[in-house]
């Protein structure tokens, strides 16, 4: 497999196109301007286009105006953003009834991901949404879970996390009203306890139709979501929602209380995710040029050889999940994928957590204790074998 294409540069040309930069930009400019509205359109096929690029081209119709995007467009993706609309609103619902169970017992609950941005970050914009995710104190998460089971949900039949439980309401054969999911986590970020990361210490009170509920400060909000992002783009879990990443991620910079760089850089090395958030800040440049000065980028976030060593063992585990070259049916490909599997993990999950870390032993360790459970490594690799179906 060609290691050139292994690179930020590359990745950054693949995922984001003249077109997706155009909209991107127009979407957060003070003024639309024509051409960059035309390039925004040009060439979207709204039958195969993702979803979530179909909601912001609806978000650029209200915002330019009735001659802003071709007639042809606009009708369509505002259908599509009225129909997330109202999804939302009837899971917003559901979720405060929920939300009213755990407030009568004590119960702090804390909105993460979409629920979050939905009801606080970016209110009442539509958008796609497979679950709610919500988080406890992990003294509170049994006693959570079981008054959550006993309100009608169900443990999905899957093995369950060790940072979070899988919850599902009505009948998953008919995804459609009166079916709901719920990620219930004792954990915020995966690599580090919620007591060691303080991320409780920084929270804010926000209401979900009358009942109370919290939210992460901006900038543990942002890093919340570069590490969702980032490992789902690895793992190919939500392809096709790059673009909804980086509106999020811009919409937290540009608020008033933005961090800036050298105070993300400190939370980035606090939690061990530095080069997480470079390539999500390095997508988002390539975008915003403006959002941080370069060299101030570069500074905080510097290209070095233990970056690029990361992101290639990152992409090419990716390439082993998407690339039909490595596909379980060619012979000799399944040992053929063994060492980039060991080589993602030695470097991310080891060599990566030791170096940046504050509590080496901690980083390692903690992540495969809660992550994976008692017996670490194994579940670790067999989680992965089965992802790549080496079973």
């Amino acid at each position: 497999m060609d290691g050139k294409r292994f690179t930020e540069e590359a990745l950054t040309e693949r995922l984001l196109g003249d077109g997706e930069i155009a909209l991107l930009r127009q979407l957060f400019a003070e003024e639309n301007d024509a051409a960059e509205l035309r390039r925004a359109a040009e060439g979207i096929d709204l039958d195969t286009v993702p979803v979530a690029n179909q909601l912001a081209l609806a978000r650029l119709s209200f915002k330019a105006g009735k001659d802003g995007l071709p007639s042809s467009v606009v009708p369509r993706v505002r259908g599509v953003y009225r129909y997330y609309q109202a999804q939302l609103a009837f899971r917003a619902v559901w979720f405060s009834e929920k939300l009213r169970l755990l407030n009568e017992h004590g119960i702090p609950v804390l909105l993460l991901k979409g629920m979050a941005m939905y009801l606080h970050f970016d209110p009442g914009q539509p958008r796609t949404m497979g679950d709610t995710d919500i988080a406890v104190p992990a003294d509170r998460y049994q006693e959570a879970k079981r008054l959550l089971c006993g309100s009608g949900l169900m443990p999905k039949p899957v093995p369950e996390a060790a940072y979070s439980v899988d919850l599902y309401e009505g009948d998953p054969e008919h995804r459609g009203k009166g079916y709901y999911e719920l990620d219930l986590h004792h954990r915020v970020f995966k690599w580090t306890d919620d007591a060691r990361s303080g991320v409780w210490d920084r929270v804010r009170e926000a209401s979900v139709r009358g009942q109370k509920a919290y939210v992460l400060s901006t900038l543990d909000m942002l890093m919340a979501l570069i590490d969702n992002d980032t490992r789902c783009l690895f793992d190919n879990e939500s392809p096709g929602r790059h673009l909804k990443w980086l509106m999020d991620i811009r919409l937290l910079l540009s608020r008033e209380d933005a961090p800036t760089p050298e105070r993300i850089r400190e939370r980035a090395e606090e939690l061990g995710e530095g080069y997480r958030v470079r390539l999500m800040l390095r997508l988002v440049l390539r975008a915003f040029p403006d959002v941080f000065p370069e060299e101030a980028f570069e500074r905080c976030f510097p290209d070095d050889e233990g970056y690029r060593k990361w992101l290639r063992a990152e992409l090419g585990y990716h390439a082993l999940l998407t690339d039909p070259r490595w596909a379980p049916s060619e012979e000799g490909t399944r040992l053929g994928k063994l060492p980039v599997v060991f080589r993602r993990m030695r470097l991310d999950y080891l060599r990566y957590r030791l170096d940046r870390c504050p509590a080496p032993f901690h980083g390692v360790c903690g992540y495969l204790k809660f992550h994976y459970r008692a017996d670490g490594f194994g579940e670790m690799a067999k989680k992965t074998l089965r992802r790549l179906k080496l079973r």
